[in-house]
């Protein structure tokens, strides 16, 4: 077998020939045609990913695929990046999914891709969806079932860090059709963590810990869709979906304090446990109504209820005291701490979208929104002296009782031309945010304030293989409870709380975006200029006790660029090799205003990544796939990323016309652990964390597709896309 080297080397070496040649094997002596399928395809709004026609997706995880999606990223970590960043929404099947946005890694990382149909990256989002949404949208379309008769799959995989098993099933009698899934899977690692942190100031010093903690998460996932057609002209569906995560997290650590002289003060020990209950579920129905009079006019009518869940209790047992504890923080000196925070979001979503074509190249779109959002989070904080007593009050701690509500109402507009050659896109959209903070002890907060979201975008094909457009659009995010809640949870080194008086962000974003696409060879290009206003970021600050405080202000402007560019090469059509990468540079700089002793204080870091994808098809079903990639994370606000790496293969079967697939698949093999290190520097402290997840695994899946369905469930064409939220990654 060829070397990936030698494949490289013939990549460059005759690029512009084989870009043009046509994928086709003839094999004597009876005549064998075998087409390359495109794997990647350029809309003027979206880029496509045929993720049903790569054969890795029959044993592998949509977390897996991701990486090799054109402008999508998945680091060392797990942590998923669209154009270079985590504020990205996650929409299925062209809705939204709070249930996928709120924790995507924990989703896709147990969702098998064999699911999904196609990933679409939605790089330039118009004037018809939220103007949240700062990178992009992730618009995962599931496997289509439609005729009579029914289809399912079912899949298990198992390995040293993880299991999971799913099931999905589909059906359709003549106009109703029904589709539903499962999947179940637990996943568990350990990882290993050397902290460093020096203060000045008043209280000038350092203190260093060792820590090591084991994680394990059993995770649920299901769904219903539904949809039965009136008539050739009315549609009526309906969906429901549920996930729930149960996190467990179980760490020792050990803390020495040492002053500006390097002598001993203190040193304890500490053992934490942490529990969380996490997920939610959605429903949605939709009506839609298509024109007998003109071709593509539609009426649809929507409303969606989401509910999410976020539990987590903490306890923290400190022992082994030795030194001078009077030098430890107040809230540092309680042995026996318990905490406990239960948060939910209730959301109503109703939404009115009309589409009107009215010449072949000409066609105007307009819709109207109202969500109304409810957050909610209760915090309750206890401590003992000792086991043998009773929990008290937690000192300085008050229970908080918090309460967000929000309705944001939006109208939107949009036109668009599809000449032979070229295109054009344009909208305004205007959003009211009306939002009431309630608060124990604390006065009410109220925020009003009006948006106006312009867009634009154009797009020149001169030819099937070659594209060029070019974008502006203005984004805002709005900050979601894990921002805003007053809570301070306690760590073994810091305290962190959210801000109530957080407010949108603004950011404008030019693009402009090259493509070539041809059978062998696909090469997409962009390069983006950034600029944003009233950034969330979090700082940290220590107080007068030597505490280090964790929180978000609005006090960040930023300014940067980004290029980026995915190669895809396919030198026979059993030959694949891909590279995606990216490079940027990004300033960050602090506004007038609290927190006063950041006033200056700029920081600035480039970052990029380049990922690499290869596979080889062989006789009697068998293929290997190589994959590997390094990356460096974008820095936030005095914080800087050092880059990691990790690497993999797989190799897989395929029975029964591939209906049976079976694949082995190993990770990280050649290391015991992977690196992830970061640095954080501010005017009054530092600190350094260096820590080692263990991620080598050697994993087992087994796939299995039955059924004769040919399409799927019919689904309304405009639904709700609430994607208005800012959420931590």
């Amino acid at each position: 077998m060829k070397t990936p080297v030698w494949i490289a080397a013939l990549c460059v070496g005759n690029l512009f020939s084989l870009a043009a040649q046509d994928s086709l094997k003839v094999e004597l002596p009876e005549i064998q045609i075998t087409a390359s399928k495109r794997l990647v395809k350029v809309m003027p709004d979206r880029t496509v990913y045929e993720l049903r026609d790569d054969p890795e997706a029959h044993a592998s995880t949509l977390l897996d695929m991701l990486r090799k999606v054109p402008f999508v990223s998945v680091d060392g970590e797990e942590n998923i990046r669209v154009n270079g960043s985590q504020n990205f929404q996650v929409y299925v099947d062209g809705k939204p999914s709070n249930l996928y946005t709120s924790n995507p890694k924990a989703v896709f990382r147990s969702l098998p891709a064999s699911a999904i149909e196609r990933i679409e990256v939605i790089t330039d989002p118009g004037a018809r969806y939220d103007a949240e949404g700062v990178s992009g949208i992730l618009n995962l379309i599931t496997r289509k079932q439609r005729f009579e008769g029914y289809s399912g799959s079912l899949m298990a995989s198992g390995s040293n860090r993880y299991a999971q098993a799913g099931g999905f099933g589909m059906m359709a009698y003549g106009r109703f059709s029904l589709s539903g899934n499962y999947i179940y899977s637990y996943s568990k690692n350990k990882i290993e963590t050397n902290y460093a942190q020096w203060q000045k100031g008043d209280r000038p010093g350092s203190l260093t810990s060792f820590q090591s903690g084991r994680f394990q998460t059993p995770y649920h996932q299901g769904g219903l869709e539904a949809s039965f057609e009136l008539d050739s002209l009315h549609l009526l569906s309906a969906s429901a979906s549920f996930n729930f995560y149960r996190p467990q997290t179980e760490g020792t650590g050990t803390y020495q304090k040492e002053d500006a002289f390097a002598s001993p003060l203190y040193r304890y020990s500490e053992q934490t446990e942490n529990q969380n209950q996490a997920g939610g579920a959605s429903a949605k129905i939709d009506y839609q109504q298509t024109s007998s009079r003109r071709k593509g006019e539609m009426l649809t009518l929507s409303y969606q209820y989401s509910y999410l869940r976020n539990k987590q209790t903490l306890f923290r047992h400190k022992s082994s005291f030795e030194g001078d504890t009077s030098a430890l923080g107040g809230l540092y000196r309680l042995p026996f701490l318990f905490q406990d925070d239960q948060g939910n979001t209730h959301e109503h979503t109703a939404q009115l979208d009309y589409y009107l074509p009215f010449t072949p190249i000409h066609a105007l779109e307009a819709g109207a929104k109202h969500i109304f959002r409810r957050n909610a989070s209760d915090t309750q904080s206890l401590y003992r002296p000792d086991e043998a007593s009773a929990w008290l009050p937690f000192p300085d701690q008050p229970d908080i009782s918090y309460r967000h509500r929000q309705h944001i109402t939006s109208l939107y507009g949009a036109y668009h031309l599809r000449a032979s050659t070229w295109g054009a896109d344009a909208g305004i959209r205007l959003e009211h945010t009306a939002q009431q903070v309630e608060q124990e002890d604390e006065p009410d907060y109220t925020y009003r304030h009006w948006d106006w979201v312009p867009s634009l975008s154009l797009f020149y094909q001169p030819h099937e293989a070659h594209s060029l457009k070019l974008g502006y659009n203005q984004r805002i995010r709005r900050p979601d409870i894990t921002y805003l809640n007053p809570a301070r949870i306690l760590s073994s080194t810091s305290v962190s709380y959210g801000n109530p008086a957080l407010v949108s962000e603004k950011h404008h974003r030019w693009t402009l975006n090259y493509n070539y696409v041809s059978p062998q060879f696909t090469l997409q290009a962009m390069a983006t200029y950034l600029k944003g206003r009233h950034i969330i970021d979090a700082y940290s600050f220590v107080d007068e006790e030597g505490m280090v405080h964790k929180t978000y202000g609005n006090k960040v402007h930023s300014k940067g660029w980004v290029l980026q560019a995915y190669l895809n090469y396919n030198p026979s059509p059993k030959t694949h090799f891909s590279l995606n990468g990216q490079a940027g540079y990004v300033r960050l700089e602090i506004s007038k205003g609290d927190p006063h002793y950041l006033e200056g204080w700029n920081h600035a870091g480039g970052c990029g990544n380049v990922f690499f994808n290869g596979s080889q098809r062989f006789p009697h079903g068998w293929q290997l796939v190589a994959t590997g990639g390094m990356m460096v994370s974008e820095s936030s606000l005095g914080t800087s990323y050092r880059p990691y790496y990790y690497y993999g293969c797989m190799l897989q079967k395929s029975f029964w016309d591939e209906k049976l697939t079976l694949a082995l698949r190993l990770q990280d093999f050649a290391q015991r652990a992977t690196h992830s290190r970061y640095e954080t520097h501010y005017p009054d402290y530092s600190e350094k964390v260096d820590s080692l997840l263990f991620g080598r695994s050697v994993a087992l899946t087994l796939s299995y597709r039955f059924g004769n369905l040919k399409e799927g469930v019919k689904k309304a064409t405009r639904s709700i896309q609430n994607e208005d939220v800012k959420r931590k990654p």
